[in-house]
């Protein structure tokens, strides 16, 4: 690693956490503000990965580009929003008395059982759900099996997530024990249909927003627990996932997840850009647009990029692909212009953070910005237009998009 690097990778650190504490002294956390879905997770996810394989071998020039170009956006960035950490923001939500009339109540109800029981049928056509209860494994089944049916999963996921939140507001301001339980038992159901561990982290950012809509935002001792814990999580189910019971090497390894996946996949997958060309530039973002678009009416529909990116460097592990950081996945899309996708992305982050944490819009539109925005562009892409045809199908139910 080049003087250079090494200096911009050490600054950057010390920066952050500085904002860090000047964060944690103006109010506390929200887990999808700026700092932690993108500033903090460059850090855990690329530079020390990066300066504890440059302690042995060299990193390729491409690599500490990246690197040096990501932190000067991202030091722009958090100079240009510098108020949105030196203030106290706070995310609430007040929900409209409509939606805790008798009517819209037992609608609501209705609605959820319907989305609930569309929910646990692809679990059930899959194969996922009886396997994971019979303790079969389900790592390469529940990537496989998920072609074709997303349609059917992800927007009433997306249905339950809402009135699940519009529930824990409405009813649960002074029943922590209650909210947690309807989020524990949330998170059981995803995974039991999708095998996903994701269904853990969409219930944990539930009760978050709950909470921190009921009462305040998250200190930093609760935000260090939370990412503490992750690792133990992950490996209790990734051992339930695979059938087995080597618990203990599972909780390891997603310890030093993070140096694990920047050492395998994304120095393998720099490597093969070395010489400049090759670029995707924006193929990688297609499939989140057209996400929208069922596979029985395109059968050639993309599928997640991961898979192209570990089919490019002949990886043939069961499960799922090969998945880089936004900062490397912007250079292999956009080479070095880069730093334009970045600043964007950064842009359009701050700019839906902005929304959240103003008290004067809408619960309408903070929902639906909750459940979109993600750490990742074209999840995000994704995830949008799956809430966007939430709504659409809320105005089918219920005449109006704002009667969810």
């Amino acid at each position: 690693m080049t003087t250079l690097c090494y200096t911009f990778c050490v600054s950057y650190i010390v920066i952050v956490f500085l904002f860090f504490v000047l964060t944690a002294r103006k109010g506390g956390f929200f887990l999808l503000s700026p700092l932690l879905i993108i500033y903090v997770p460059f850090i855990t996810g690329d530079l020390l990965p990066a300066l504890f394989y440059a302690r042995t071998d060299a990193l390729p020039d491409n690599v500490q580009y990246v690197l040096i170009s990501t932190i000067a956006v991202y030091v722009i960035f958090l100079l240009l929003y510098y108020k949105q950490f030196s203030t106290q923001n706070r995310v609430t939500l007040d929900i409209p008395e409509i939606w805790t009339t008798n009517k819209y109540v037992f609608r609501r109800k209705v609605f959820f059982i319907v989305l609930a029981g569309i929910f646990l049928l692809t679990g059930l056509i899959t194969g996922v759900t009886k396997g994971l209860l019979t303790g079969a494994d389900v790592e390469d089944l529940r990537r496989s099996s998920e072609i074709g049916i997303g349609f059917l999963r992800d927007i009433p996921l997306v249905g339950i997530n809402v009135i699940l939140l519009v529930y824990l507001i409405s009813y649960c301001r002074k029943k922590i024990v209650k909210a947690a339980f309807i989020c524990l038992s949330f998170a059981v159901f995803s995974f039991l249909v999708t095998g996903h561990k994701a269904g853990f982290w969409d219930a944990a950012l539930l009760f978050t927003f709950y909470f921190c809509s009921s009462y305040r935002n998250l200190k930093w001792y609760e935000v260090a627990a939370y990412y503490s814990v992750m690792p133990v999580f992950a490996g209790l189910l990734q051992t339930i996932r695979q059938g087995t019971n080597n618990f203990v090497e599972h909780i390891i390894f997603y310890t030093n997840y993070s140096t694990v996946l920047f050492e395998a996949n994304t120095l393998a997958v720099m490597r093969y850009f070395e010489s400049g060309s090759n670029f995707y530039w924006g193929e990688q973002y297609v499939a989140g647009l057209v996400k929208f678009i069922p596979r029985f009416l395109w059968k050639d529909k993309p599928l997640s990029f991961d898979y192209t990116l570990k089919n490019l460097i002949g990886y043939e592990f069961d499960g799922g692909g090969t998945p880089i950081s936004t900062p490397f996945s912007m250079f292999i899309n956009f080479g070095y212009y880069n730093f334009i996708g970045l600043a964007i992305w950064l842009w359009i982050v701050h700019s839906i953070y902005g929304m959240l944490i103003d008290n004067s819009k809408t619960a309408y539109l903070k929902i639906a910005l909750l459940f979109s925005l993600i750490f990742a562009v074209d999840l995000f892409l994704g995830r949008l237009e799956i809430m966007l045809l939430f709504l659409l199908v809320c105005m089918f139910v219920y005449g109006r998009k704002k009667m969810v």
